[in-house]
């Protein structure tokens, strides 16, 4: 039997061996079954065997995750059925346009899964972290202008990122095919955003919150680590975060080309990138 979950439902979680010590979804598993967050979960008899869910972002994304399975039931192909399922469920509502799902390059059981699911390889990013700006050789001798117009921070991101069909990192770990839906007034009034003199160059500054506090820095070309001026307005930002958030980080979604481009003398935080797979509503 497959079916929704709800607050309630936490003591089936509790119950499931999966192997994975401190789990945080133990933390937050009644948010997770409201809002824009959606649980479902396959239960043999009274037993929950698998769980996994959705989230929808900006009323158009539907994020597959919290995928959990017991380890006693494992094999059986159960993880997925439920996902099959949820994909449905997630069709279901006529807001979702997108259906995806971001898994860890080294986690081979769940690309194996939405192999089956017929999900499709969009982009793979590296999150990159660290707690202060790095120093730099670079030339800082050009000044970035911040742009605060609502509707010139518009133009710029979907000229530079719908048009030109990007990949948008909404939020750490949540990353997007780029549409009009991610950058509504209510988003992009909240966003910091700096452009090159020329004009053909821009960087995002978001704030976000994954556990840690983090400063959400967007660059998508792969002249990142050599663009005049960047790694000024990059310090200077960081600085006045870390005055708000002395505990905070900077966030660097990299690109495969970028990543290799980095210099060596250029250190952040960098774990297993994270593969983002979709799926269309058609």
């Amino acid at each position: 039997m497959i079916r929704q979950l709800f607050e309630e439902d936490q003591v089936f979680f509790t119950l499931m061996e999966t192997g994975i010590n401190d789990d945080y979804i133990e933390r937050i598993f009644p948010s997770l079954t409201k809002g824009n967050h959606v649980l479902y979960g396959l239960f043999v008899e009274d037993q929950l065997v698998s769980m996994a869910g959705y989230t929808v972002f900006s009323n158009y994304y539907a994020m597959l995750g919290r995928l959990r399975s017991d380890r006693r039931f494992q094999g059986k192909g159960y993880s997925t059925s439920l996902l099959a399922f949820v994909i449905e469920r997630a069709k279901d509502d006529s807001n979702v346009e997108w259906i995806g799902a971001n898994t860890e390059r080294d986690n081979l059981p769940a690309q194996k899964i939405l192999a089956r699911l017929h999900m499709k390889k969009v982009t793979t990013l590296f999150n990159a972290t660290r707690v202060t700006a790095p120093d730099t050789s670079f030339n800082e001798a050009i000044t970035w202008k911040e742009i605060v117009d609502i509707e010139a921070k518009q133009d710029l991101l979907i000229k530079e990122f719908v048009d030109e069909h990007r990949v948008f990192p909404y939020e750490c770990y949540y990353s997007f095919p780029a549409t009009l839906s991610l950058f509504l007034e209510a988003n992009v009034n909240d966003w910091c955003l700096f452009q090159h003199p020329t004009e053909d160059r821009f960087v995002i500054f978001k704030y976000d919150q994954k556990g840690t506090n983090y400063l959400h820095m967007v660059y998508p070309w792969d002249d990142l680590w050599t663009q005049e001026g960047l790694w000024e307005v990059v310090r200077n930002q960081v600085q006045l975060f870390n005055e708000k958030f002395p505990e905070g980080k900077l966030w660097i979604d990299l690109s495969e080309t970028q990543k290799s481009l980095k210099p060596e003398d250029v250190t952040f935080e960098i774990p297993s990138p994270w593969i983002l797979f979709e799926v269309k509503r058609d």
